[in-house]
């Protein structure tokens, strides 16, 4: 099973990348929030689907929707002055993409059961998520 450490880090490293892409900071408190989510997430994830971390998609789909919440997040900043991530800009963006992912989540497991299990905040057992 794989170390929620170094998988937090990566995470943080994905979102702290897409914000640097748009020339955006982190305001006061983001760090923390954003720790707080993902590594909640990130151990809620590996005890509903301990091995998930370990399939190469599951790992790319995870990083993809957080640098989705990063590039979010920084479009956002890039409207104020400053172009800072703050909490409250953070914690929204990712309350409306996690809820967006929640919603294909529960559509999909309407449909096809097999392939929705949301793992934490995101589905890790749809197909093209096994390789």
């Amino acid at each position: 099973m794989a170390d929620p450490r170094d998988i937090l880090v990566e995470v943080v490293y994905t979102f702290g990348a897409e914000a640097g892409r748009y020339s955006c900071t982190l305001g006061e408190g983001t760090p923390g929030a954003m720790r707080e989510l993902f590594s909640n997430t990130v151990e809620q994830a590996l005890r509903e689907t301990p091995n998930v971390w370990e399939r190469p998609g599951a790992r790319r789909y995870v990083l993809k929707q957080v640098a989705r919440i990063g590039r979010e997040s920084a479009r956002v900043a890039r409207q104020t002055p400053g172009a800072e991530i703050t909490v409250d800009i953070f914690i929204q963006t990712a309350q409306e993409l996690t809820a967006q992912q929640q919603l294909v989540c529960d559509r999909m497991a309407a449909t096809r059961p097999e392939w929705a299990l949301i793992s934490g905040v995101f589905c890790m057992n749809l197909p093209w998520l096994r390789r």
